[in-house]
Order: C-alpha cells, then sequence, then structure tokens
C-alpha cells in the first residue's frame, strides 16, 4: 500500500488499509472512500464519505456492520473501479491530527511525544 498524505481545507487525510477503515466504520467514524489511482479531493470529486451517521437505517450486531460496509465497498469498486486507469480496488482515507501523547491537546515546544489520531472535529461539518 502506497502511503498518502493528502490536505484539504484544514485537515490532513491519511491513507489507511481496508482492515483499518473497516474498524473506524463500526466505530462510527467517517471514512473517505476513492479509487486507488485517482487522487482525492480534485475537482470532479471521485471521493466519497461512507459513515454510519449518513445511513439511513443504522446496523445493531457488528456482523451486520461489517455486511454492510463489505456492501458499501462492493458497490464503490464496481461502478467506480473499473479498469487500470482509475485502479481496480479503492483506497482509505481517514482525518488525522498530531496531538501530545500524555494530555491529547496541541503539541507545544515543551512536548516530549506526539502522536496521530483521528480528527473528530472533521465529523461535526
Amino acid at each position: 500500500m502506497r502511503k498518502y498524505i493528502f490536505t484539504e481545507k484544514g485537515y490532513t487525510f491519511k491513507r489507511i488499509d481496508k482492515k483499518t477503515a473497516r474498524t473506524a466504520y463500526k466505530n462510527g467514524l467517517t471514512v473517505i472512500i476513492c479509487p486507488c489511482n485517482l487522487r482525492p479531493f480534485t475537482p470532479w470529486h471521485n471521493e466519497h464519505r461512507l459513515s454510519r451517521k449518513d445511513r439511513a437505517q443504522f446496523v445493531i450486531d457488528e456482523i451486520g456492520v461489517i455486511n454492510d460496509f463489505n456492501n458499501l465497498v462492493n458497490s464503490f469498486e464496481y461502478y467506480n473501479c473499473i479498469d487500470s486507469e482509475t485502479g481496480k480496488y479503492s483506497a482509505f482515507y481517514i482525518p488525522v491530527c498530531t496531538v501530545d501523547r500524555f494530555t491529547g491537546e496541541a503539541p507545544t515546544p515543551a512536548t516530549l511525544e506526539t502522536v496521530e489520531q483521528y480528527d473528530y472535529s472533521y465529523m461535526q461539518q
């Protein structure tokens, strides 16, 4: 998997694998899906937001959530990942931000260590 990082509207998006995307979707986080050879956030808008909050029906059990995610990804790939120009599979992105490891707030010059975590402010838009 190629490691890409994109910035759009003040948010930094990092490419993740399908297993991590499934877990993020299961936990109620927003995941961006795009064909693997296309860059997300272009004027043609080939990316889509996957979120359980945006779905009309909510699936309660874990197996239902996994099947729901797989159905969404399979439908997206059937219609958008059709040739070698766009790519044969999908790529997943999540918004990330760098925070202080111990306090969870923005890092300062006195910060000992930082970590990347999901940018929860992206979900409010």
